[in-house]
């Protein structure tokens, strides 16, 4: 019985393996003598099941196509059944470390922190990773399409403003969420935004980046506090815009620590200073505005909207200092909703209903923070 098992389980894996090559010869061409051989790699999930094996678990294999991430196949079956991960892509963070390739084909060791007590669990957490994988792709995608190589900048939003570009925040967001998906994209962003500092003589950090004197703390710069009233200013107009929004108007505000976006800058510039009592404190403000729907400070209260980027914000704040939200899966669920289907991009505001706010739009602005905040371990 053992032997027919062992046959058995052989069969399978090179009946996998056959099915891969064969689909990589018919992609490229169909000349078996020809075609470049796609690097796989075997990769192995354990869950703990009812009848586990010798050590207490049960072992998943995937098929994962190595230029790509995508699954192409798993055993036992079964498992595909309960959780479709055919044709989807596995999560960076599965990875123990970083895969390697000998010959073509390596196997390499994929977990998770805390393995569930049983399957259905287990499934769902590899649901809801594949599930956020496949969003920050539509994300990143929604990104490169703002981007205008005449310019070297994102536009703001594809329908309420493709021809105005914010070198802050929006670009200067853009450019930090794109290091890990496109670095070559990033760097562009990156020195036009060193480029226009320059020429229009706008304050800059230490890299020659432009500031705000708020949102630069999401990059890890440290900003004054109290914050003074924001100045919109249009550098250049013609044909399109380029703008910036900075923190640096003549009158202080007074009432700061009613706006959990100023609240989120001031907590990341105390932490990136030292000041991890001062950092928590502003932090646990700004968290205690969560209302279930949204971030309920002084804006929303005013416009009767919440702004979507402010959650974005409050998660990338919490993972940042090691502050797990109770309300995380929530909070990002709603950010997902947020999601433009055709786009990829995120929606800028939405009603106490949960339902986009009338005209609102995606744009840059939001959608570079989520994937910040999606992205940070």
């Amino acid at each position: 019985m053992a032997l027919l098992l062992t046959i058995g389980f052989l069969a399978s894996i090179f009946g996998v393996y056959l099915h891969v090559y064969l689909s990589n010869v018919k992609r490229k061409g169909g000349n078996s003598s020809q075609a470049e051989e796609t690097p796989i790699i075997a990769a192995t999930k354990a869950f703990k099941v009812p009848k586990p094996n010798e050590n207490g678990e049960n072992t998943l294999k995937l098929i994962v196509e190595s230029s790509t991430g995508m699954v192409l196949t798993a055993n036992p079956p079964i498992f595909m059944l309960q959780t479709p991960l055919t044709g989807r892509y596995l999560p960076e963070q599965y990875r123990e470390q970083t895969p390697t390739y000998v010959n073509k084909v390596k196997t390499a060791a994929w977990s998770t922190e805390g393995l569930k007590s049983n399957t259905a669990e287990a499934s769902a957490t590899i649901k809801m990773e594949i599930k956020l994988v496949d969003k920050l792709k539509d994300a990143v995608e929604f990104l490169k399409r703002m981007y205008n190589s005449t310019i070297g900048l994102c536009a703001e939003a594809p329908r309420v403003a493709p021809s105005t570009y914010w070198l802050l925040s929006d670009n200067l967001w853009a450019y930090k969420a794109l290091e890990k998906y496109d670095p070559q994209l990033s760097s562009a962003i990156k020195s036009k935004l060193i480029e226009l500092a320059e020429a229009y003589n706008l304050p800059r950090d230490n890299q020659g980046l432009p500031i705000s004197y708020k949102h630069e703390a999401v990059i890890g710069d440290a900003v004054p506090k109290p914050f003074n009233e924001a100045v919109s200013y249009t550098l250049y107009r013609n044909d399109y815009a380029l703008r910036a929004d900075m923190a640096n108007g003549t009158a202080v505000m007074e009432d700061w620590r009613r706006y959990a976006d100023l609240l989120l800058y001031a907590a990341l510039s105390s932490h990136w200073q030292g000041k991890e009592g001062e950092a928590l404190e502003l932090f646990n403000i700004a968290k205690n505005m969560w209302d279930g729907v949204g971030i309920h400070d002084s804006a929303a209260e005013a416009e009767s909207r919440y702004a979507t980027y402010k959650l974005a914000l409050l998660l990338y704040t919490s993972r940042v200092l090691g502050q797990k939200l109770p309300f995380e899966e929530e909070l990002i669920a709603t950010i997902l909703r947020m999601q433009d289907e055709e786009t990829g991009g995120i929606i800028t505001d939405y009603r106490p209903n949960g339902q986009p706010a009338e005209n609102a739009d995606a744009n840059t602005e939001t959608t570079a923070i989520t994937i910040i905040a999606l992205t940070y371990r």
